[in-house]
């Protein structure tokens, strides 16, 4: 009874270590990911969209033409394009006085392509074309020679509070319409100096943390396949999946707003190639781990891959395609690849029933998301409720952006590929981990059990040398006793007797069934108990060549029940060591029986003494996982001073 409260005690104590590292594992997690998120949100409120477009600006804002002192009034039905150009490319102003009270103030124009000149109560500030007359009225402009990556960033005067901004620049997006033209303004912020280095952060940080992110993934993926191909067990899914992820990375990277800056140039197209060839490397990585369907999906990597190859000829070849086929060819790669990887969770269904393991955890995978759609709506709300005024409206800005933009299959495809990727990668890491656990599992196995076997080989000849020592002495040892049986010397004949009994008692028993492995264990645990002095019974032993049992389960339970037996007795006096052992099979089940005798808790003084008995509860819990894992039985129990274990597992 004391036993098995101690064992209870022992699962409760693991149960809340367990519980406890992974509460705390958790908190640092989320502490960790919020000083890191803390850097994608900007920090100031000092900033503010300016632009015509925006709802409520456009009564700020006073949009004209004006040439050599004639000014008229553009008109807008729509608050995002304006009309009444006389002509094509004419110069264009949009006028508004600062009434933002903000220190040191930077002004954000978002003028990508064309010429612009700027204005502060009619004072040059800023112009893109020096060799025009730059008067109000007067300027001449024309579209930049060279596209500008990221807008126009201007500091204004610390006194321009209450004073004119006026924007001068062309239409470089002129239509006809009739004899008049339309324009759609650029876009104009504000900021403080605090704040735009706080977006700038933001801009950045987004930049660099999925790159980074992406960087460490797909070296790290790249490193297990070299390290496959050393082994010669080369695992080509983790090749596509990392090259996945680096081309997600250049993507990102290519679409950042700074990529221009650092390098001086962009390739045309070559972000939508990254996109799409990433999106075609997951799907070939999903492609490998298949097993059934296999023939079925194969079509929709092809036509992925046909589809950036179309592509790729629509814009880099002198072929002039008509526009429903060109919009075709656009927009192919987009519906395939987001088509391919929806259909995946169709073909989840029979990779399941298959037996794939693969797409077994990546069904759970994707139960737990569903289940967490509304949890991360919880969570969103309280943190939404309880965040900044600046940040709520920061994020509202996002969700009414990105909401939006969100009118082609570009997007959705994003979110499948994110969560597939995810997935992806936590499922190789633990199925290769998985991998490398069993192999150099069996490959101590196979050490242990090559061990065993000399360690059973040596114990064999010491049993051989013994009996034949027994069988060379047997005729002298009758020959004396017939002598001293004839001189009616009983006394002297019983005690001799007795001694050639304890002779062959002395003799190491060996275990012989049918299972190898097991003769292998128990003999050589035999063998150990014997030099240490400990008696040795063995009631019965026969065990079937094969069990319904892995080897490393088996030599694990024998040589645990085993060593606590040994470590046990080893604390007896050596007269009271004792170790009785039954192996049989009844019932269709291999019945182990071992008893051993076991010390008094007074007795347990020494603190080697304690240690084997904690050693003992810990080799009890293996016991107890291996007899369930294979629906067995497990009965411990203790009487007086006998500890016994009985064990049935299925044959």
């Amino acid at each position: 009874m004391e036993k098995k409260k101690i064992h209870l005690l022992h699962k409760i104590h693991n149960k809340l270590l367990f519980m406890g590292i992974l509460a705390f594992t958790v908190i640092m997690a989320v502490i960790s990911c919020h000083l890191l998120f803390i850097y994608l949100f900007p920090l100031s409120g000092e900033y503010k969209n300016i632009s015509v477009m925006e709802p409520g600006n456009e009564q700020e804002w006073e949009l004209y033409t004006n040439e050599q002192g004639t000014i008229k009034s553009l008109s807008t039905a729509d608050g995002y394009s304006y009309t009444g150009l006389d002509y094509e490319g004419q110069t264009y102003y949009m006028s508004r006085k600062i009434q933002e009270n903000y220190s040191d103030i930077i002004l954000e124009i978002d003028a990508v392509t064309s010429q612009i000149s700027i204005f502060l109560d009619e004072d040059l500030l800023y112009t893109d074309n020096s060799a025009a007359d730059n008067r109000i009225g007067y300027v001449a402009l024309s579209h930049l020679p060279k596209e500008r990556p990221n807008g126009l960033r201007l500091s204004l005067p610390p006194d321009c509070l209450g004073k004119t901004l006026t924007i001068a620049a062309c239409q470089p997006f002129a239509e006809a319409s009739g004899d008049l033209m339309t324009i759609y303004p650029c876009n104009v912020s504000v900021y403080s100096t605090y704040a735009l280095e706080s977006l700038n952060v933001s801009s950045a940080t987004k930049t660099a943390y999925p790159a980074i992110l992406l960087a460490i993934l797909g070296f790290f993926l790249l490193s297990l396949f070299l390290y496959q191909c050393f082994h010669r067990e080369a695992d080509w899914g983790l090749f596509f999946l990392a090259f996945f992820c680096l081309l997600w990375m250049a993507d990102v990277i290519f679409r950042s707003p700074y990529f221009g800056i650092y390098f001086g140039y962009k390739l045309d197209f070559a972000e939508i190639y990254l996109r799409y060839g990433s999106v075609s490397f997951l799907m070939l990585f999903l492609f490998i781990r298949m097993n059934r369907c296999r023939k079925i999906y194969l079509p929709f990597v092809v036509l992925q891959l046909i589809s950036l190859i179309c592509l790729y000829l629509t814009n880099n070849t002198t072929i002039v395609f008509e526009y429903p086929l060109y919009g075709v060819l656009l927009n192919l790669p987009e519906y395939a690849g987001l088509t391919g990887l929806l259909v995946i969770f169709i073909f989840m269904i029979p990779e399941l029933k298959k037996g794939n393991g693969f797409y077994r955890m990546l069904g759970i995978f994707t139960v737990a998301a569903l289940a967490a759609v509304p949890v991360g709506a919880i969570l969103y709300a309280l943190q939404f409720i309880g965040s900044s005024a600046e940040m709520n409206n920061w994020i509202t800005q996002y969700l009414q952006s990105y909401t939006t933009e969100i009118r082609g299959p570009y997007y959705y495809m994003l979110i499948v590929s994110c969560f597939l990727s995810f997935s992806s990668f936590i499922i190789s890491l633990y199925r290769f981990i998985l991998g490398v656990v069993r192999k150099y599992t069996s490959i101590e196995l196979l050490r242990l059990k090559n061990e065993l076997a000399q360690e059973s080989y040596r114990q064999l000849n010491q049993y051989t040398e013994q009996v034949m020592m027994l069988r060379h002495d047997e005729k002298k040892h009758f020959s004396l006793l017939a002598t001293l049986l004839e001189k009616n010397d009983s006394e002297k004949a019983l005690e001799y007797t007795y001694e050639i009994i304890q002779r062959a008692d002395d003799v190491t028993p060996i275990v012989n069934t049918q299972n190898y492995m097991i003769n292998t264990i128990v003999n050589s645990k035999l063998s150990s108990a014997m030099k240490e002095g400990i008696q040795i019974t063995i009631r019965h032993a026969s065990a079937p060549e094969k069990l319904n049992i892995a080897d490393s389960d088996l030599c694990s339970l024998l040589m645990n029940v085993l060593d606590n037996a040994l470590a046990a007795t080893s604390l007896l006096e050596e007269k009271d060591r004792y170790i009785t052992l039954n192996l049989y099979v009844k019932n269709n089940f291999l019945c182990i029986y071992c008893e051993n005798g076991i010390a008094d808790k007074t007795e347990c003084k020494e603190e080697k003494d304690v240690e084997g008995i904690k050693a003992h509860g810990y080799g009890l819990i293996i016991l107890e996982k291996i007899v369930d894992r294979y629906k067995g039985i497990l009965d411990i129990k203790q009487v007086n001073q006998a500890f016994i274990v009985n064990i049935a597992l299925p044959v």
